[in-house]
Formats: C-alpha cells, structure tokens, sequence
C-alpha cells in the first residue's frame, strides 16, 4: 500500500502522501486492484486444483472469482460455462455456475462423477493486510492510474473522467502484453467489461 499511495500522490502533483485525509484514496487503489485483476488472466493471479463432482456438482474454493478468468476440464476435455436458462440437456460437457449455500458450485448440465481440473483466478489481494500468500500485481503505477478516475469524481461528481479511465485501459493493455501469447485450455470467462456493461475503471 505504501508504494501505491506514493505513486497516486505523484500523479496528483504531491511530492508525498499527505499525513491525513487519504483513507479515501485507500478505497480507490483497491476498487482499482481488484479491476485490473479481473481484466486479464494474469500468469499471477491463476492457480490449479482439482475439484470433485458428486451427483453433477461440485464446490468451488473458497477464493474463486466468479466475475474472473477460469477453465474447468474433465481430462483432455474442456467443459464449456453455459447460462442456466440455456442448458442443453443433451450436452455432457456444459456447466454452468450457482451460488448456493454460501458457495459458489459449478453444476453439470448431465449428472456425472469425476474429479475435474480447475484453473481459476483467485481473489485479489487485499491492500489492508500482508497476505504473503498471493501474488500482487506487477506494476504499481498502473494501479494507481486506475485510481484516478475515482479521485477525479470524488473531487468533482460533474467531471468528465473518461481520459483517467482511457489511460489506465491503456497501461493495462501495455502490462499484459508480455503474456498475451499465453493460451489456456477452455473457456473463457467474461472480463468485468463483459459482465457489467461499463469500461474499466468507470465508477
């Protein structure tokens, strides 16, 4: 947290953190983290494992980000997410997501038993504590950018922020760029952009 508040003040013109009134400042690098995780599949923010399918459902780890990148397989063969309401009776290798019980699960379309392989993004960091366990992204200052549409509309609700949220797109872009040849077996999923209808970073 320290670097990013240092990199959002230089970008406001500061030449340090003020001592007080940023904890707003806080809030938006995180909303900005947690955006830019979900945009790509980052090398960094995916991890493996397996999960069991019992009577055609299976429970996702606790850390699963629905709204992120996964790709579920039985074997060799990919399954492919469908909407519930567009489930194919027919179809032995379509699934499609709930949240159920306090879990997020992936039902099979035909009810089978098998242990599938799951590669998926995980929860983005949270900034608050120093959880050594996950992977932080790459770049500081592309957080930080995406933090600037939202200290634009903070300051003033009338303002137009799409040139702040133009560049972070931007800078996102230039992040990935290095990993855009990495393919992944199945499907993937919707980016945040995708799900929700607005750009990233439009807050």
């Amino acid at each position: 947290m320290p670097q990013l508040m240092t990199e959002l003040s230089y970008l406001l013109g500061e030449v340090s953190v003020p001592t007080s009134g940023v904890d707003s400042r806080k809030t938006f690098l995180q909303r900005a983290l947690e955006d830019a995780w979900k945009v790509y599949p980052w090398p960094f923010s995916l991890t493996d494992t397996t999960i069991s399918f019992v009577g055609g459902v299976a429970t996702l780890p606790d850390d699963f980000l629905p709204e992120g990148h996964y790709y579920l397989a039985k074997g060799s063969t990919a399954l492919t997410e469908t909407e519930y309401n567009q489930r194919n009776a027919t179809a032995d290798t379509s699934y499609y997501l709930r949240f159920q019980d306090g879990d997020y699960q992936a039902v099979l379309i035909n009810s089978t038993d098998f242990v599938g392989d799951l590669r998926y993004q995980y929860n983005a960091p949270d900034l608050t504590t120093s959880d050594t366990k996950k992977a932080f992204y790459t770049n500081p200052k592309t957080i930080a950018l995406g933090a600037m549409p939202q200290v634009t509309k903070a300051d003033n609700p009338e303002a137009d922020n799409s040139q702040d949220i133009a560049i972070f797109q931007s800078a996102l872009q230039e992040d990935y760029s290095p990993f855009n040849r990495i393919r992944t077996r199945g499907k993937r999923a919707h980016s945040i952009t995708e799900r929700s209808g607005h750009a990233t970073g439009s807050y």
